[in-house]
């Protein structure tokens, strides 16, 4: 018995599994577009505008604000691990991973704010070593960029 989405122009023919993976591919593709266009677009625009890496190392300086971006880390990690935490042995995993790093990244800044302010004292000291990371952080966005439409 051939399913439909919601969009009548698409007919899944198959079992129910069909469809689950048709919605679990959306799923993937979706989130690897946003996060392989946030990894270019945020570390270009830090390396074009250098002086931008004091002025967020500055605001995060206070302890509150640490906290309060831990709290939306961890909703924003909760909500993406739900809508796709499937662990196999595809290139997809990755998509996982993120998720999960973006969750436990929270969880540090929520249980360990101390801890952050004496990391950001150390990146404020030193820059030299940081368009290598958003280097590093434009080349996995373009990767997620390319698993994003090519899944």
């Amino acid at each position: 018995m051939p399913f439909r989405t919601k969009d009548t122009n698409i007919r899944i023919i198959g079992t129910p599994f069909a469809y689950w993976h048709y919605i679990h591919m959306q799923t993937v593709n979706f989130l690897a577009q946003v996060y392989g266009f946030s990894l270019v677009i945020i570390p270009l625009s830090l390396l074009i505008n250098p002086k931008h890496i004091s002025k967020m190392i500055e605001l995060m300086e206070n302890e509150a604000r640490i906290i309060l971006s831990g709290i939306i880390g961890v909703i924003l990690g909760i909500i993406l691990i739900l809508s796709y935490n499937v662990w196999d042995s595809s290139l997809a995993v990755l998509i996982t991973l993120a998720s999960w790093a973006f969750f436990l990244k929270g969880i540090v800044r929520l249980f360990f704010p101390g801890f952050v302010l004496k990391m950001l004292a150390r990146f404020k000291n030193n820059h030299t070593w940081m368009p290598f990371m958003f280097l590093g952080m434009i080349v996995l966005g373009c990767v997620f960029i390319y698993l994003g439409f090519n899944f």
